[in-house]
């Protein structure tokens, strides 16, 4: 090795030495920042963990509400079907009493004037 190359080896180890010491800190911020973005994210999955189960508390009430009222609508419909059954009931009992009545006028024998 020459002596120009001797003297230039410590400014090469320096700028090398400077080099990685730059990247040393820039990976360190790095590391920070994934740190940061990390804890960040672990507390947007628990947050939206408690959303998810309140939403699912709130669609199983509504669904049980829901239940209920079609429920009653059910019985309500029933109950109509019911009282409409027994009106219809009545009247083809009239109808069939004046379709009797009638075919028995029908059978006397009409009167002479």
């Amino acid at each position: 090795m020459s002596a120009s190359e001797n003297e230039m080896e410590p400014q090469r180890l320096e700028r090398i030495e400077t080099s990685v010491n730059h990247l040393v800190s820039r990976v360190t911020s790095l590391e920070e920042k994934v740190t940061s973005l990390d804890e960040r994210l672990e507390a947007q999955g628990r947050r939206f963990d408690v959303q998810m189960e309140t939403l699912r508390e709130d669609i199983k009430t509504f669904a049980d509400n829901l239940r209920g009222r079609l429920d009653a609508i059910s019985s309500q419909i029933t109950d109509k079907q019911k009282t409409a059954d027994a009106r219809f009931s009545d009247h083809e009992a009239v109808l069939r009493d004046y379709s009797r009545r009638i075919v028995t006028l029908e059978r006397r024998p009409r009167r002479r004037t």
